[in-house]
């Protein structure tokens, strides 16, 4: 999508990335010196900062999770304050948030964050940390917070159901979630994601830092069925869990009304690519 906008792309993963034209360099993000050797070869307009563990790696093993999550923000921060990056985008999530029950809900971003767990407390803590660098050095930083993110590609060991929601479309297949049916989650689908963070990086002057992105709020059986629907050779098994680490409701009005954003449903997220359209 920055590419079609007409934006050279530097990418920094642990991975190499395979789109022609974009330039991959495979660093770990806790590299400092990697990284910083890479960013200081470009004039950059803006990172856009989506690196770390997730929910089930961050609580399995802090460490890891401090490391990425933590120092890798802070070692970003750092080379766009050092080399004078116009904004830093920061992909946070709603887990920072903290379980919220539906008699208190919608959300805002006013909303004081709970987090339970330790993926939760490093959202927050770079949250902070974060803000802190733009009030102390004027680094321009906006806060992107979402859901679950699902969408095609290579399953994650802990959260599979998550990729193979859209891998399994053509194929069919068995799927299994660790939570109940009735357990609801919100849920963010890959490409609105993109979008939304498009508008971040790109936007002239965005009038928060904070924001709640776009989003789905469904049940494990809500979404089972709108996938199900669409190829009934995808079966599911539901677990034992209804803990969640997100409120039932989060408002998006902010990010909507500003950027005049047009969500897409994850079901037609699921159609369009089932299509071969997404």
């Amino acid at each position: 999508m920055l590419m079609e906008a007409g934006h050279r792309v530097v990418d920094i993963s642990i991975e190499p990335n395979q789109i022609a034209g974009i330039e991959s360099h495979v660093v770990d993000i806790s590299d400092f010196p990697k990284v910083e050797s890479i960013v200081k070869n470009y004039k950059l307009d803006a990172i856009i900062h989506l690196a770390a563990l997730l929910t089930t790696q961050s609580n399995q093993n802090p460490e890891s999770a401090f490391r990425v999550n933590v120092l890798g923000s802070h070692y970003l921060l750092e080379v766009a304050r050092k080399y004078q990056v116009p904004r830093f985008v920061y992909s946070s999530s709603f887990s920072i948030i903290g379980p919220i029950s539906m008699k208190r809900c919608p959300v805002d971003e006013n909303v004081i964050e709970m987090p339970i767990n330790f993926y939760g407390e490093t959202k927050r803590f770079v949250e902070k940390m974060s803000i802190g660098y733009m009030q102390k050095f004027g680094l321009r930083v906006v806060i992107g917070r979402l859901g679950a993110l699902v969408g095609p590609g290579k399953p994650l060991g802990t959260s599979a159901w998550r990729m193979d929601i859209f891998n399994m479309l053509q194929t069919g297949g068995n799927i299994t979630y660790k939570f109940t049916s009735q357990t609801r989650l919100l849920i963010s689908h890959l490409k609105d994601t993109a979008r939304a963070f498009l508008c971040l990086a790109l936007a002239d002057k965005p009038l928060h830092t904070i924001y709640h992105l776009p989003h789905d709020a469904l049940t494990m059986r809500q979404l089972s069925d709108i996938v199900h629907k669409l190829n009934p050779d995808i079966h599911f098994t539901y677990g034992k869990s209804s803990e969640v680490d997100m409120p039932y409701s989060v408002s998006t009005q902010r990010f909507v009304e500003e950027f005049n954003f047009k969500q897409i449903s994850i079901e037609d997220a699921l159609k369009s690519f089932q299509r071969g359209q997404y």
